[in-house]
């Protein structure tokens, strides 16, 4: 959502078209790396970055990146995604008489 209702709304809004370039730099990569790196972690047998990790130095390497990326979920892009979810359902339906925190929980 963040990615959907910021960037491509202000490409759309400014008429910078080196934002694009951010999307399709990014879809560039992941192409990239799913060629290089999920021959590797299928033949491995693993699902998770944290789960390489693991394998690559020791459990308690696996736990940390765990709780790191548990906590800035949480704390980070959670919130965020919520946030202009709501703000975008808001303006979308003309809802300006509704709480943004009940907008919010419901998505």
């Amino acid at each position: 959502t963040e990615q959907l209702v910021g960037l491509n709304g202000t490409i759309f809004r400014d008429g910078c078209l080196s934002g694009i370039w951010w999307e399709a730099g990014a879809a560039i990569t992941m192409l990239v790396t799913a060629v290089v790196f999920l021959p590797r972690y299928m033949a491995l047998g693993l699902t998770t970055t944290s789960a390489f990790l693991g394998e690559r130095y020791d459990l308690t390497m696996r736990a940390l990146v765990s709780v790191i990326f548990l906590a800035y979920y949480a704390l980070v892009l959670c919130p965020v995604v919520l946030y202009s979810g709501a703000v975008a359902i808001r303006r979308i339906f003309d809802l300006d008489s509704v709480p943004l925190w009940f907008v919010s929980s419901l998505i």
